[in-house]
């Protein structure tokens, strides 16, 4: 009997320390939501987009988002930089300086980021594309790619685009 007990036991503690670590040291994983709308505007010698995105972190521990990029792997050139966020999307409306961010465990955080190429460089085409968006998480230096999406830009849209900031739905035509 005192052979069961002590089995119990162990399996008891060690379903104790699993639980401990599940609520309170497991890593937080970040997930991203898809935009279903974008701003965006292009010119010879700028390329800017905005998309509205929610992070959500799976995980125990906060997550720290030091940086954020977004990257047209179809295209060659630097990526897009992190530049600014906004309150409404394709406007200046509480526009601030990008800053690091962070996700409690549990929480989702809704937030209009800005990214930002100069000299614009391989403007934009009217196509499906995928967008990688890659981020610097908790102090790293490298970059981890967090959600892939595709970015659907039409012949309209593409033509709005080079005279003036504008919103769009991120959607394929049907």
């Amino acid at each position: 009997m005192s052979l069961a007990a002590l089995l119990i036991s162990i399996l008891a503690l060690a379903l104790s320390g699993f639980t401990f670590w599940w609520h309170n040291w497991r890593p937080g994983k970040l997930r991203v939501g898809t935009p279903h709308t974008y701003a965006g505007h292009t010119a010879a010698d700028k390329l800017l987009l905005e998309f509205p995105f929610v992070f959500f972190n799976k995980g125990a521990k906060t997550v720290i988002v030091d940086n954020l990029r977004v990257r047209l792997p179809e295209q060659d050139g630097e990526p897009l930089t992190f530049v600014a966020t906004v309150e409404r999307l394709g406007t200046d409306t509480g526009r601030a300086s990008a800053t690091p961010f962070f996700v409690g465990p549990g929480q989702a955080v809704r937030m209009i980021c800005e990214f930002q190429r100069n000299p614009g460089g391989n403007r934009l085409t009217a196509r499906h594309c995928i967008v990688q968006l890659d981020a610097r998480l908790n102090g790293l230096t490298q970059w981890t790619p967090i959600h892939e999406f595709p970015l659907n830009v039409t012949e309209d849209a593409l033509a709005m685009l080079s005279r003036f900031l504008v919103v769009r739905e991120n959607k394929l035509e049907s």
